[in-house]
């Protein structure tokens, strides 16, 4: 009965596009920061959005908790395809083109490289993870309930 309860949320999302999703943003630009993460929470993809678009969507959102929520909206949409509208209408380049684009790109990694300075880098990763917090624990060690 608890599993069915805490898995009700996860089926309810609502599919929306790119589209719909930023008529939705745009529609709710007053809205409160968790009452707007709420309604984005709700919300599930069916095509991906793109870098571009989820930089413009986070520029409008109220607060942290709404860019979280459509990070994860958009997160969860990163292995669908572009909208139509984001996938550039022009043909691939022939082999002549590719074979030059190849050499420029040698050429210019080659007298680039190593002139770059050797920095550190460091690296910040977001998880999202879809399971239950574990129950608080008593002083004496027992699950509390």
């Amino acid at each position: 009965m608890l599993l069915a309860g805490l898995a009700g949320p996860a089926f309810s999302a609502r599919p929306v596009t790119v589209a719909q999703l930023q008529q939705v943003i745009a529609a709710a630009h007053d809205m409160p920061d968790a009452k707007m993460a709420q309604q984005l929470s709700e919300l599930e993809l069916t095509e991906r959005m793109s870098a571009a678009r989820l930089v413009r969507g986070e520029a409008e959102m109220p607060g942290p908790a709404a860019r979280q929520a459509l990070l994860a909206v958009s997160e969860a949409s990163a292995f669908l395809d572009l909208p139509a509208e984001d996938i550039p209408a022009g043909a691939a380049p022939d082999g002549a083109a590719q074979d030059s684009l190849l050499a420029l790109t040698m050429d210019y990694a080659s007298k680039t490289i190593p002139k770059l300075p050797n920095f550190f880098a460091t690296r910040d990763t977001t998880r999202f993870e879809d399971t239950p917090a574990e129950p608080p624990h008593n002083t004496d060690g027992h699950h509390q309930v």
